[in-house]
């Protein structure tokens, strides 16, 4: 397809026509579906896409919407509003102009349809895009389906989601690694506080998986690390300690008997090292 090297059409310009134009032209699109794309989650396949297009150059051109000016001299605003990782890429390696095919039509629709396709959307993200989409053209759930080409289910299931509350829509919203399922169960509870725990126990899990690559063997039985593991797992057990419940007695005694222990470790180690 031919591409127009004008760097900004001063008109509407024609529909399919692919334009070359100036990536600093481009506005991000206020309905754009995906709300997270510069959150850190995105960040590493935002520097990978930024990489390929470095490598290999865009692909397939962006599409984007005209709104005309009020001012009939001033060229019209151009608004992203299908690949915007595309034109955040590009800028993050500076290119200089976009391959951009104009479209027209419900911008929310076409930017909800590509995204899906693409499966470029997290499960909050696409359950809003759903919402607003519904919202603005007054559509029942089942023909949002039959516009979206999903099953009824899938759209209520998604839209029923967003009854979660929202430090947990907030929290999931740019994740890709939080299952669809998971919300699903969530989004049936009645109970707040088991939602929350359950919750909880997704994000430790979670953490605890990612955290486990990172586990070293544990220490050998008698050796030096072995025995510092100890000891600082007894000091973090003394640090949790409660203090209101003891008297200022005890805490002595408590704080007597580690300096004792302490004493008599440094006793043992010089003793040691004199009969070395």
């Amino acid at each position: 397809m031919p591409i127009a090297h004008s760097p900004l059409p001063s008109a509407l310009p024609p529909l399919c026509q692919v334009y070359d134009i100036p990536v600093a032209v481009f506005q991000p699109d206020p309905n754009q579906p995906r709300k997270t794309l510069r959150d850190s989650h995105n960040l590493q396949a935002l520097n990978e896409l930024a990489a390929s297009i470095q490598k290999h150059g865009v692909l397939e051109p962006v599409l984007f919407r005209a709104v005309s000016s009020e001012n009939p001299d001033d060229p019209p605003t151009l608004y992203i509003v299908a690949g915007a990782r595309r034109w955040l890429a590009a800028q993050l390696i500076g290119l200089k102009t976009l391959p951009a095919r104009y479209v027209e039509g419900n911008e929310i629709e076409i930017g909800l349809t590509e995204n899906l396709i693409r499966q470029d959307l997290t499960v909050v993200e696409e359950a809003e895009a759903m919402r607003q989409l519904q919202a603005q053209q007054e559509l029942k759930q089942v023909d949002l389906a039959k516009k979206l080409g999903k099953a009824v289910a899938t759209v209520n299931e998604s839209l029923a989601i967003l009854n979660l509350p929202k430090a947990i829509l907030d929290d999931s919203r740019a994740d890709r690694s939080v299952p669809k399922s998971l919300l699903l169960k969530l989004s049936k509870m009645k109970n707040q506080q088991k939602i929350f725990n359950e919750w909880k126990k997704f994000r430790n899990k979670a953490d605890g998986v990612a955290g486990s690559s990172k586990k070293t063997k544990p220490p050998k039985r008698g050796s030096v690390d072995y025995f510092r593991s100890k000891i600082e797992k007894l000091l973090e057990e003394v640090l949790h300690i409660q203090t209101v419940h003891y008297n200022v007695q005890d805490s002595t005694s408590l704080i007597q008997a580690l300096e004792d222990a302490v004493a008599k470790a440094k006793a043992h180690f010089n003793l040691t090292e004199e009969t070395a």
